[in-house]
């Protein structure tokens, strides 16, 4: 990956340029590459190394390197042709430890390969870079320095794969639902799980450039300190947990959460998983659909979240890439190509927009995927049926200076937000109860708030009752498996709700007898492990406490209640997390309520595209008449735009600015 320019001891890896003449005496040819070859030593010996070039046209064998370089400001010096050499800490670390190993393979490393101060050199090796990996003899993915959990977290992983065996394509398709002991799993607080998810949440894997490093070499393994474990093993833990139930559980507990994040970030492993499955089976990808995939890895610089990409697009070239040329440019050409796709037009691309997470410099119609991070998941990712979106290469068109001209039908209009969003951390069965009863009383307040708008409409438009429609829209009217929600599902639905009722009348319980305690300083601070499977944090505090043996069957049953709860609630809370992060419940002038995009406000107008069963948000321009900017895709519960209604217009000429 393009990395910042290589600098001298005493300069900053961020900022200073380097003289034309250190290190690299001219630039690269097409088909030419370097490779760092490492000097002997041991120990605390400084790092050697000398570079020669190569051109792929020959045979030769060298390994390639796949990292993250880490803070810029955190460097260490070594010897690269007689001539020092200021890399980062995580480089300096790789390189160490290939020393103690006894690695003497020529090596190819971003950082020194390639003359980072040379923009032409940087935009023609990118191009070639799936070549590069594609013809090492084994791609090293370093995830950093060992820890004192990662041995178990490795060793977990093998067990995993050992019990349940590669995962293939479909597998999802059935679920298993057993628990722990019936898989031979450890509990789901088991330290074991969280020095796994641990390590599945290294910065590491969160960046772009690993995707085509790791799923075109033809050998990878992953390295931690001297551990090391296959690609395959590593990657089937992301498709396992579609196949396995407990997996799922098991995540959502362990995940590490910062504690003050919107959402707690998941690893992207089942995207690296699921890219490398379809590319292996000869599946062909278009860049969109690629984007569409790696929407929350990240670039230190915005080209890249495309660049990285190019290599494995079966319908853009390397020709793209061009570090000169502006990103708002490149974008608007990565979205024009993929209009003229039959398979990307309208819904497939437009949901992709989001007004709250959209650079000023480009069409608001046009998808802006650099951000990376935590993302709203888009809606034709599940409500867009085949052969809806037509060929409508006719229909649209786009200006010189990319204002989108296309038809619509606007059919109703946004009449009241909700601000507040649903609380999307961890769930909080591994938490501090502190924090756990403040996010349970803000989702309340928020059910509170939704639930006053809702019961204020005096009917509602598909003619089912409100309390349908209501528990309908907050799971998108679909069950777990994406299908149309089962009327038992209201019943799971009914627990979730009352789940967070319970547990903070069971807070308040405990805080009270805490209250009561003597202050002899018995009482720990609330954390926990488990609440959901039992609160051992109550027994060992509360039991000297315990006046009353009302008080101890009080405190088991609420405890007991609150696992049955979790239990069933597990099935809702997915469902609702699904779709719900990154937008808001609001009600429409019409009736209908819904999910919209963040930024979102009332007097926003909902309308579909022609040929979409995707309703959209949009915003007058000011442009003109009929001027509007894209603020994102929406859901109204018991409304699909194709099917029509009785106050939808005909489609009319817009344009998208």
């Amino acid at each position: 990956m393009p990395c910042p320019q290589h600098l001298t001891e005493n300069q900053d890896l961020r900022q200073h340029s380097l003289p034309d003449t250190y290190l690299y005496d001219s630039t690269l040819s097409n088909h030419m590459i370097r490779l760092l070859q490492l000097g002997p030593g041991m120990g605390d010996d400084p790092i050697r190394c000398s570079l020669v070039e190569k051109s792929l046209d020959q045979e030769f064998i060298y390994n390639a390197l796949s990292y993250t370089w880490g803070d810029p400001t955190r460097t260490r010096t070594i010897s690269c042709e007689g001539q020092r050499l200021v890399i980062t800490e995580s480089l300096h670390a790789a390189l160490w430890q290939f020393r103690e190993d006894g690695r003497v393979t020529p090596l190819w490393v971003d950082a020194v390969c390639i003359n980072q101060a040379n923009t032409d050199e940087k935009s023609v090796q990118v191009g070639i870079m799936r070549e590069i990996y594609q013809r090492a003899y084994l791609v090293i993915a370093w995830l950093g320095e060992a820890t004192d959990t990662d041995a178990a977290g490795f060793t977990l992983l093998r067990d995993i794969h050992e019990r349940f065996g590669p995962p293939s394509l479909g597998d999802e398709l059935v679920v298993n639902f057993a628990q722990n002991d019936k898989l031979g799993l450890p509990e789901l607080d088991h330290p074991d799980w969280a020095a796994l998810f641990k390590i599945l949440c290294k910065p590491y894997f969160f960046r772009v450039w690993i995707i085509q490093e790791l799923i075109v070499g033809r050998a990878c393994i992953f390295q931690c300190g001297s551990e090391v474990i296959s690609r395959d093993i590593l990657l089937a833990i992301g498709a396992l947990g579609d196949k396995v139930r407990f997996l799922q559980d098991a995540e959502e507990a362990n995940t590490p959460y910062d504690g003050v994040s919107e959402i707690a970030v998941r690893s992207p492993v089942r995207e690296l998983w699921y890219l490398k499955s379809l590319l292996d089976t000869g599946k062909h990808l278009t860049i969109l659909q690629l984007l569409v995939k790696t929407r929350a890895f990240k670039a230190t610089q915005a080209h890249d979240k495309i660049f990285a990409l190019v290599g494995l697009s079966s319908n853009v070239s390397t020709d793209i890439i061009d570090y000169k040329e502006s990103i708002a440019k490149i974008q608007t050409m990565i979205a024009i190509i993929s209009m003229r796709n039959r398979e990307s037009w309208g819904a497939n691309l437009l949901c992709y927009v989001d007004s709250g997470r959209h650079a000023d410099n480009i069409p608001s119609w046009v998808p802006d995927w650099t951000g990376g991070g935590p993302v709203p998941k888009a809606l034709c990712e599940g409500f867009q049926n085949d052969g809806l979106t037509q060929s409508l290469s006719k229909n649209w068109r786009v200006s010189p200076t990319n204002k989108l001209a296309l038809h619509c039908r606007t059919f109703d209009t946004v009449k009241t937000v909700v601000q507040a969003t649903p609380w999307m951390v961890p769930s909080p069965s591994l938490q501090d109860l502190e924090k756990l009863y403040s996010s349970l009383s803000a989702m309340e307040a928020w059910d509170d708030e939704c639930w006053a708008l809702v019961t204020a409409l005096e009917r509602y438009p598909t003619g089912q009752s409100i309390y349908d429609a209501y528990w309908r829209t907050l799971a998108f009217n679909t069950d777990c498996t994406g299908v149309e929600a089962p009327e038992e599902l209201e019943n799971v639905f009914a627990v979730w709700q009352s789940m967070r009722g319970d547990f903070i009348a069971f807070y308040d319980y405990v805080k009270e007898m805490q209250r009561e305690a003597p202050a002899d300083g018995h009482a720990e601070p609330s954390k926990n492990t488990n609440w959901g499977w039992g609160v051992r944090w109550v027994m060992k505090w509360a039991t000297w406490n315990w006046r009353t043996l009302s008080k101890y069957v009080r405190i088991q049953q609420m405890m007991a209640k609150a696992k049955r709860q979790a239990k069933i609630a597990t099935r809702f809370d997915p469902v609702f997390k699904r779709y719900c992060f990154g937008r808001k419940f609001c009600i429409t002038v019409n009736g209908y309520m819904g999910w919209v995009a963040s930024s979102t406000v009332p007097g926003d107008r909902i309308c579909s595209f022609e040929g979409s069963c995707i309703p959209f948000v949009l915003r007058e321009a000011g442009y003109g008449a009929r001027c509007f900017s894209v603020v994102g895709d929406c859901y109204l519960h018991g409304l699909t735009p194709l099917s029509g209604n009785s106050q939808m217009s005909s489609l009319e000429p817009i344009v998208l600015v």
